[in-house]
């Protein structure tokens, strides 16, 4: 990527920190893509630095850093296959309801000696709701922060989530998924590896943690370990019934894909298509970096740079205000408010943020 001086875009985002009676500041989201969009800037290769398997709810539940016993390797089921068969019965659930604070990354980076090569600190999930809000302004999202030294932590606040009928069942059929493609006999989502990746975004370095489901054998040198490149994401989605819901699915998730994966440096994506009833009916396997092409060839194309554009300058806006209130926790909150989008920062008064990500490191 070409560096270019991005005084008058950065200038921009300055300009909407307005502050409110309410709030600390707010980002002006709507006055964001009012401007011109940015000149293309650097870019790193993700690179990983450590990992970490979670041992399943059975086994204990233990986190065990630099452990890769968590990462499976990659098969490709028979077709058709049953999503639904072992629900319930055979199904671990994962608690949603629990806290998966961002000290669990902060120890890895402890771990790895890398606290003074880290500008902020997070879980993929965090980035992943950040840097898609151009995508979906109607979603609203919330996260946590506090600068320690000079090191912005992220971490996950959930929002109470909208039941559907049949949602349960419907997230089975995602972790039965993985379950085939891992030969896996149960359905355990209380187990994980992450691995632990670096990445350069203009003048912010991200270290971030990212659940990866499994890889492929094929990309791996014989006697070396599994790396990034060989990293696979697995996706679930309904068989469309024409064109136009062919074109929704290029339009509506693969951008979605494509952040997730490239975030994180995972080159492919295997995609199995579902009939109503949840049978797996066909997979293929998708190159991240081709996914805004296919978009594109279906006249639903969307643009990657105004996803990585508006991510680095929240995360700018959101590293300075954690540098106004060092070692206090925000709340950075987003939401449309009738014909507004914003994102406002709002002091979490007694948080205890910054207590734990000092006690893990």
């Amino acid at each position: 990527m070409i560096e270019r001086p991005l005084s008058r875009y950065r200038q921009a985002y300055l300009i909407s920190c307005r502050t409110m009676t309410d709030s600390l500041a707010v980002f002006d989201v709507d006055h964001w893509w009012r401007q011109p969009r940015p000149a293309e800037f650097h870019v790193s290769q993700p690179y990983q630095v450590a990992c970490w398997s979670k041992l399943s709810q059975n086994e204990g539940g233990r986190i065990c850093y630099g452990n890769t016993e968590g990462l499976t390797c990659y098969k490709r089921p028979e077709l058709p296959a049953n999503l639904g068969q072992g629900y319930p019965e055979a199904y671990t659930q994962k608690d949603e309801e629990a806290s998966v604070g961002v000290e669990q990354v902060a120890t890895a980076v402890a771990k790895a000696g890398l606290q003074d090569q880290c500008d902020v600190c997070t879980f993929r999930n965090n980035l992943n709701k950040i840097f898609a809000t151009p995508l979906d302004l109607k979603s609203p999202w919330v996260v946590d922060a506090c600068m320690l030294r000079h090191t912005m932590h992220l971490d996950i606040h959930k929002l109470p989530q909208h039941t559907f009928p049949n949602a349960d069942l419907f997230q089975y059929y995602g972790y039965r998924f993985e379950a085939l493609s891992t030969q896996q006999t149960e359905v355990d989502a209380t187990s994980e590896y992450c691995a632990v990746v670096r990445l350069r975004l203009d003048k912010l370095r991200i270290i971030m943690a990212a659940e990866v489901d499994c890889y492929d054998s094929d990309k791996v040198k014989p006697g070396h370990t599994p790396d990034l490149a060989s990293y696979l994401e697995l996706k679930t989605y309904v068989m469309p019934e024409n064109q136009w819901k062919a074109a929704n699915i290029k339009k509506f998730k693969y951008p979605k894909w494509w952040l997730q994966s490239w975030l994180a440096g995972v080159p492919s994506i295997i995609a199995g298509a579902r009939d109503k009833q949840g049978w797996l009916r066909s997979i293929e396997t998708l190159p991240t970096r081709q996914l805004p092409n296919l978009s594109a060839e279906a006249n639903v194309g969307f643009n990657p740079w105004e996803q990585i554009g508006f991510g680095r300058d929240v995360l700018t806006w959101m590293q300075h205000m954690t540098g106004l209130h060092r070692e206090k926790q925000l709340r950075f909150s987003y939401q449309e408010e009738g014909n507004r989008h914003a994102i406002r920062c709002m002091l979490v008064n007694a948080g205890s943020l910054a207590e734990r990500v000092r006690s893990a490191q």
